[in-house]
């Protein structure tokens, strides 16, 4: 029964990590297309733009100087 029990919790660790990693890619992606694409108006890149209102809905979160990191990667170098 141990040994069920084991695979049972490595196959709930499996699914966890795999859909986390899902929603890391997802952000990922976000991120990226929102540093690529721009306002045609005023041409100023919608990343850019979050960042300046602070994004208080996506949490946009601060590097260690405390401007707004722009990509989730700033955050961890």
């Amino acid at each position: 029964m141990g040994e069920a029990q084991g695979a049972k919790g490595a196959r709930a660790r499996a699914q966890a990590l795999e859909a986390l990693h899902a929603a890391a890619v997802a952000v990922w992606h976000l991120q990226r297309a929102l540093a690529k694409k721009r306002d045609p108006l005023s041409h100023v890149a919608f990343a850019d733009a979050l960042a300046a209102a602070g994004a208080p809905l996506l949490g946009w979160p601060r590097s260690a100087s405390g401007a707004p990191a722009r990509t989730m990667w700033e955050l961890l170098l």
